[in-house]
Formats: C-alpha cells, structure tokens, sequence
C-alpha cells in the first residue's frame, strides 16, 4: 500500500532553521501549520495545504523569515495564510491560493510580504491579500 508523505523537518542557524516538504490536510478546527516565538528561518516547498478548521498557515514569531514555494493552499476556513509579527517576512514564489473563506493572505503587524509568480483564485473574504499596520 502507498504511504502518505511524512514531514521532513531539519534545523539549523542561530535560531532555527526548518524545511518543510509534505501534503497536510485535516479538517477540523486546527491550524495547518503554525510557528510562535521569536526568530527563525522557515522554508516550505513542495506541499499542499488544505481543508483546516482555521488558516492554512498561521505565522506569528517575531523578526522570522518564511519561504513558501511551489505550495497549493486552499480551502481552508481562514485565511490560507496569516502573518503577524514585527520584523517578519513572508516570501510566496510560485503558490497557488485559493478557495480560503476569509481570504488568500494576511499580513498585520509590521509583517511584511514579498511575492512573485503566485496566483490567488476564487478566496473570500476583504481581499486576496490584506495588509493591516
């Protein structure tokens, strides 16, 4: 029988540095993936994020980079992704978001975005990506 990917994590750097590669769904009212506290480097490539209760990814660490690419995140019942935190980045390079019922993205609280090559389909919501302070 055929197994489902399992995540593969790796840390490195002064604070962290984590890599992420896996299809993660499950629908309740969770969270896809979160990340909390302070500093780190995040990548996630190659994954497809879907049907969670709330965002797909819920960034909230302080002065944190994150690294989405080639990422589906979709049908979730928040926003496929919300960002906040001072001094945060989120890098978007080749996504597709779309079907998220409170909007594609999220960025609030000095967080910042940078996005190239990436598509925001048919999400609800203010916006396909909102930016607040």
């Amino acid at each position: 029988s055929a197994s489902s990917p399992i995540p593969s994590l790796s840390a490195s750097s002064p604070f962290a540095s984590t890599t992420l590669a896996a299809t993660v769904s499950l629908p309740s009212r969770a969270v896809g993936i979160e990340s909390l506290g302070i500093g780190g480097n995040f990548k996630i490539q190659d994954s497809v994020i879907k049907c969670f209760g709330r965002h797909g990814f819920h960034f909230a660490a302080l002065a944190s980079r994150y690294h989405v690419s080639n990422c589906e995140i979709h049908s979730n019942r928040g926003k496929g992704v919300y960002v906040n935190g001072t001094g945060s980045v989120l890098n978007l390079d080749q996504c597709r978001i779309f079907g998220n019922l409170e909007g594609g993205v999220g960025i609030v609280d000095g967080a910042r975005l940078v996005g190239s090559d990436t598509r925001f389909l048919r999400n609800s919501g203010a916006a396909a990506v909102e930016i607040i302070g």
